[in-house]
């Protein structure tokens, strides 16, 4: 029997249809054919299961997409041609939504969608996640293909101008106001940090006042004492660290007090949430912390573990980025992991997972931290 249950109406189905097709349970480019081979029952019964579950996304008429917009009436443009008017919903084509075979019918371009409002900034939005490799039992290349994230998504709008408003002092657009968002940014910066070893490094950021960092586990494995740099250039270093191989995640505990810290999500962000990587210059530059935004395509459990999937990269190359959601809190991680299994596809590790990692190990309450033993 399978570890999961999969419904084809619900969103997981959709999920973990595109978790397949990511190649979640695909054999990597450098496997040996032996472990491919042994693989290849398990992989049948699960597509099988999958095919089963989920047969309204292999239907061959074409799938509509559901778009909200906050605030509403928003004139969606889908690759260039104005679609509808939010809330609608818009159909693409089926291939975009359905499970892969090797001599499957396959979406060969991505849907890029452009919402436009009076007083609003415009926003660019792409629905789908590729070009994703598809690969036979043997890690030999068939083609390339795009999938959709998820048919339903609810995108927060910005004001075009900070503070602009009509003659009676309603915002002008009813977004979200650009001034608070910097202010979120700037203060999400303050609690990051590297985490360093000669001249190697990753990212990291504090979950507590006094001095526990989050970061990548497979850089905190490799070394016994790391260099943490705070946003003031105070360098401390570290040997107490915590790792969980499953998932690519890492802690490390420094003598610190008073510093900034992000608080973690538990919840998973909804397809169409603003999201924002924040990253830390390397250590000894001089330069700014570096910003990029983007949305979620696709968020959730899984049986491989739980994920936040967005709709571009951000800047999440050097492991221990936080992804950051409009309230400053942590969404997601980028993991060395990650980025060796899913190069490119924009996989972050869900903060749940993280901060069940922490609560093993570690009573946060207040922005400090209490060690278990």
């Amino acid at each position: 029997m399978l570890p999961f249950t999969l419904r084809s109406d619900t969103p997981d189905a959709l999920l973990l249809l595109w978790l397949y097709d990511l190649n979640i349970l695909r054999r990597s480019s450098g496997e040996k054919r032996g472990s491919v081979l042994r693989r290849n029952l398990a992989s049948v019964l699960i597509a099988s299961a999958l095919l089963l579950a989920a047969p309204q996304y292999c239907s061959a008429d074409g799938k509509p997409i559901k778009f909200e917009t906050i605030p509403a009436g928003a004139r969606v443009e889908v690759n260039g041609t104005v679609a509808c008017t939010t809330p609608c919903s818009f159909n693409i084509p089926s291939e975009y939504l359905s499970f892969k075979f090797a001599f499957s019918k396959h979406a060969k371009t991505p849907i890029i969608v452009r919402l436009l409002k009076d007083g609003c900034a415009p926003k660019t939005v792409n629905l789908t996640a590729g070009p994703i490799r598809w690969r036979d039992t043997y890690a030999i290349p068939m083609y390339t293909f795009y999938q959709a994230l998820s048919q339903h998504f609810v995108v927060q709008l910005e004001d075009a101008e900070p503070g602009a408003s009509t003659a009676d002092g309603t915002p002008r657009c009813g977004g979200a106001d650009p001034v608070l968002t910097r202010k979120m940014i700037e203060a999400a910066g303050s609690a990051l940090v590297t985490v360093s070893v000669r001249k190697d490094f990753v990212r990291g950021f504090l979950l507590s006042s006094d001095g526990l960092v989050a970061t990548d586990g497979e850089f905190v494995a490799d070394h016994d004492t790391m260099t943490v740099t705070f946003p003031d250039g105070k360098s401390v270093k570290s040997s107490q660290k915590y790792v969980d191989p499953d998932y690519g995640l890492g802690l490390v505990k420094v003598g610190a007090a008073g510093y900034p810290n992000l608080l973690l999500s538990r919840d998973f962000p909804h397809s169409g949430a603003d999201v924002f990587n924040v990253a830390p210059p390397p250590p000894g530059s001089a330069a700014q912390n570096s910003v990029s935004e983007g949305i979620v395509g696709r968020a959730g459990d899984s049986p491989m573990g739980r994920w936040v999937v967005t709709d571009r990269p951000l800047d999440y190359d050097i492991p221990g980025t936080p992804l950051i959601d409009r309230q400053g809190r942590v969404v997601g991680i980028s993991t060395a992991r990650n980025l060796k299994l899913y190069k490119g596809e924009n996989v972050w590790q869900a903060s749940r997972e993280l901060d069940d990692f922490v609560k093993a190990h570690f009573n946060l309450a207040a922005g400090g931290q209490q060690q278990k033993h």
